[in-house]
């Protein structure tokens, strides 16, 4: 089964003011620099772990529903806005929210779908893409992510900010407190 997640708009976390802070530099010169390392250093660590650091909504498509469990594999996860799905007639169909269970995990675990104990995963119209999840995922702000996570993205936009070709020892040995274990 092919999952195939898309990325909903979003808007970059304004963390410039708490990295000056971090990296104790007091002067506005290099405020857009700082800006553009900062996403970089977010995009990084996300490709990196699969944890959403600033939350959006994500789109994960299925050929068709699996026989267990439904995994979301971007933490973490806070919501799951609808499950969609082409029926056996090619129509278009949500399945209602009272048919299915959902764990939501937490940013070291997936979130999980399934149906109740008394259902079934509806029959699809056995194409491509005929199953799609919408949920939101990542942290509201800066104060609701872990300090390890934090840290993380921070100290490699140091490294980009001092001109480093990569991430430095530190950052690698923060990354590596940081989870990850899904992609690993």
């Amino acid at each position: 089964m092919r999952e195939r997640y898309t990325d909903g708009a979003l808007t970059e976390p304004s963390w410039r003011d708490d990295f000056k802070l971090y990296a104790r530099i007091e002067f506005e010169q290099h405020d857009d620099l700082i800006t553009s390392h900062l996403k970089s250093a977010r995009e990084w660590f996300e490709r990196h772990t699969g944890i959403v650091t600033a939350q959006r909504t994500i789109t994960l498509t299925l050929d068709k529903f699996p026989h267990g469990v439904i995994e979301l594999k971007h933490v973490p996860a806070s919501s799951v806005t609808s499950v969609g799905y082409v029926d056996e007639n090619g129509d278009s169909q949500t399945w209602l929210a009272s048919k299915y269970v959902v764990d939501i995990g937490d940013a070291t675990h997936f979130a999980r779908i399934m149906p109740e104990d008394s259902e079934f995963y509806p029959a699809t119209d056995d194409g491509l893409a005929d199953v799609t999840v919408t949920y939101v995922a990542g942290y509201s702000d800066i104060t609701t992510m872990p300090r390890r996570f934090r840290d993380t993205i921070f100290s490699y936009a140091e490294d980009l900010y001092n001109g480093m070709p990569g991430p430095s020892e530190k950052t690698q040995a923060f990354l590596s407190g940081c989870g990850g274990w899904q992609y690993a």
